[in-house]
């Protein structure tokens, strides 16, 4: 029986505990009802101040050391978060730049090709065509030596025949007489 007398006084001990917090909360929160005073956000530092509340309180808020640390925190966060997107942006655009560069060298590059392509296709067409031309005025001058040289061995053996018959004529005559 001792034993649970001893249980028993325990178990009302705590029981009592808890109602004694339940009641502290309750009091405390029918004490803020009670008061109801409008709060807001601090938009820096994140504390609650009274809606118009005394000049003096907000200025001591505004100089003190929780809302001035976070005010520099803020400050340089600013500035950190600004640097990296400054450095991101320029690199970005150097390698873009890079990229455009390369794109231009590898356009340049390619219009060169085709341009010697051309040229080479060109050049071997040409040639080509110009060995043919050649050939083609080689064997017309060719052609005309020839016939030339027909004309005047015509021409000669005409005229030595010619020559030949006055020759042959006048000594002919030349033994008549």
């Amino acid at each position: 029986m001792a034993m649970s007398s001893r249980h028993q006084l325990k178990d009302e001990r705590d029981t009592l505990k808890k109602q004694n917090e339940n009641g502290h909360w309750s009091a405390t929160a029918e004490l803020a009802a009670a008061q109801e005073k409008q709060m807001e956000v601090c938009e820096v530092c994140g504390a609650f101040l009274i809606v118009g509340d005394a000049q003096q309180r907000i200025d001591d808020h505004l100089m003190g050391k929780q809302h001035v640390g976070y005010a520099r925190l803020k400050t340089a966060v600013e500035e950190i978060t600004g640097a990296v997107q400054s450095a991101r942006d320029e690199r970005r655009n150097i390698k873009d730049e890079r990229k455009d560069k390369k794109e231009g060298d590898r356009d340049k590059m390619e219009r060169k090709k085709e341009f010697r392509d051309r040229s080479e296709h060109r050049s071997e067409r040409m040639s080509t065509e110009w060995r043919e031309k050649d050939k083609k005025d080689r064997v017309e001058r060719r052609d005309r030596d020839r016939e030339r040289d027909k004309r005047e061995r015509d021409r000669k053996h005409r005229d030595h025949d010619r020559d030949s018959g006055r020759d042959s004529r006048s000594s002919r005559h030349s033994h008549r007489h």
